[in-house]
């Protein structure tokens, strides 16, 4: 269907496409018809996560070559994934402590950016902000 179409699209972006599709998927029912809520939902629920080799680069450049020394445990399965990162357990080598390390994928500076500025040029053309605003 078109709903599932947009779910799955939805899963594999990032930045604002995905977190206005998740914010619409918190809407009543009267506003958004249920099929597209489920879709929406979906989206919400199972966004993609980073590729396993990105997320190893992610944590070489956060922690270091080493990086494994510092923890006695680190899930490379996230337990959460998002519109600009995704969540990790892990357990840290030095006191034992059970942490969770969030990733911002990369690019996605960049992205929002480019997200913020087509949203002020909708809102240039459309006029709904005053003048000056922007």
């Amino acid at each position: 269907s078109n709903a599932n179409r947009i779910a799955d699209s939805l899963c594999k972006m990032r930045g604002a496409a995905l977190k206005l599709g998740q914010v619409i998927s918190t809407f009543e029912d009267s506003v958004i018809h249920p099929l597209i809520k489920t879709a929406l939902l979906r989206a919400r629920q199972q966004a993609d996560f980073l590729p396993q080799d990105q997320l190893l680069e992610a944590i070489k450049n956060a922690y270091g070559e080493n990086w494994k020394d510092k923890f006695l445990s680190f899930n490379l399965n996230p337990v959460a994934a998002a519109s600009i990162g995704q969540v990790h357990e892990a357990v840290l080598k030095e006191n034992g402590k059970k942490v969770a390390i969030k990733f911002i994928y990369p690019g996605i500076a960049d992205c929002v950016d480019q997200d913020l500025d087509s949203f002020k040029r909708i809102l240039k053309v459309t006029g709904m902000v005053p003048k000056g605003i922007f």
